[in-house]
């Protein structure tokens, strides 16, 4: 699997978990991708490959160099592959059962880029054109999946509407195929500390055209300033700088410290979650567990199973022109209103590492059997 910053560095965190109730039940070897390794001493089962997207790591040579690494580190024979577009391919000469895990579907998340109003806006604001690279990027994305999903015998997916894309949208791909649901989950330190919220509104997340940054730097702040947490200085040109700070918009980098994250969550009024397309909002589910308020985007995948409008949070869809005015009503909602869809937000977000991993166990001792 590849680990970054994001929803896959917590996939990475949880496979850890899963190894450990598993490896004396099974050989098993996990391969994590990454550009940094994973903390702590690893176990002779984990192996950690340096990996880094900056240098495209789909090239022909680059995919001949992992495939020998890995060979140096498999056995000869292997029952079961679990994986995704994102590394399969490193792993083509084994003559495995393949089971494709999905994370991201690549023809919605296409669709979902195509279709978000003002989206290439993104081009102008940092220093290379990153709406239209990955644009770009559309071919060999859709490229890979679909070799692996056609070869695939079995699917797991992280959540329920990326089951019903599956079989929309790859119905011949799927056909006749196994899918079994084990849900992604994240969870961050709870603390009992009280917090003043003295930011109005929130976003963390990795920088990516499909998180919905389009939607954020088009308004103007002013009357509740916005604080985004993982948005690299270093990707911005001055111009962009200078219009994020007239709009009221405060960029910081990612704090790799889970605790400052909680404590910025907790003092929030309100927490955004812009993406355009979402398999599984990992980001909005530790909000909701916090039991932040939360105002989400209408995106037809994840955010519309996660949040019911009005009970344990909020949705809008953010390509209607209007979507902005909705900021203001809530944060004037009353408290005692908003007190309770925080209440609710904690109770309905349940999923947590144990869940996952205890799917995934029965998951493969059921492959096994």
């Amino acid at each position: 699997m590849v680990s970054n910053h994001g929803g896959m560095l917590r996939v990475a965190e949880s496979a850890l978990a899963i190894h450990a109730q598993l490896k004396n039940v099974t050989e098993m070897k996990i391969f994590i991708f990454s550009e940094q390794p994973p903390e702590g001493e690893l176990h002779r089962d984990i192996e950690w490959i340096e990996w880094t997207e900056n240098e495209n790591p789909y090239t022909k040579d680059k995919i001949e160099y992992y495939r020998e690494i890995i060979k140096s580190k498999i056995p000869d024979h292997v029952r079961f592959l679990i994986g995704d577009y994102m590394t399969l391919a490193y792993f083509d000469f084994m003559k495995s059962e393949i089971i494709y895990d999905v994370h991201v579907l690549g023809k919605p998340l296409y669709e979902a880029i195509k279709t978000s109003p003002g989206i290439h806006a993104l081009d102008h604001v940092t220093t290379a054109p990153v709406a239209t690279l990955i644009d770009a990027q559309e071919f060999l994305f859709l490229k890979f999946e679909n070799k692996f999903i056609t070869k695939a015998s079995r699917f797991i997916v992280n959540s329920l509407n990326s089951e019903r894309f599956l079989k929309e949208l790859y119905t011949e791909e799927v056909k006749g195929k196994p899918i079994q649901y084990i849900p992604v989950a994240s969870e961050l330190k709870i603390t009992e500390k009280n917090f003043s919220k003295v930011i109005d509104v929130y976003y963390f997340g990795r920088f990516h055209p499909v998180k919905g940054f389009h939607f954020m730097f088009s308004q103007n702040w002013k009357n509740h300033p916005l604080f985004i947490r993982g948005l690299e200085p270093r990707v911005l040109n001055n111009d962009s700088r200078e219009m994020l700070q007239a709009r009221s918009i405060t960029a910081h980098s990612w704090a790799k410290d889970s605790q400052s994250l909680v404590e910025e969550l907790l003092s929030s009024r309100l927490v955004l979650f812009p993406s355009i397309y979402e398999p599984w909002g990992l980001a909005l589910q530790e909000a909701l567990s916090l039991g932040c308020v939360c105002l989400a985007n209408r995106n037809h995948s994840g955010h519309e199973e996660q949040i019911e409008e009005g009970v344990n949070g909020f949705l809008v869809d953010m390509n209607l022109p209007d979507w902005f005015k909705r900021i203001s009503e809530i944060l004037a909602m009353p408290e005692e209103k908003l007190a309770l869809i925080s209440q609710n937000a904690k109770q309905r977000s349940k999923l947590g590492h144990k869940t996952r991993t205890q799917g995934f166990v029965d998951y493969i001792k059921s492959l096994l059997e």
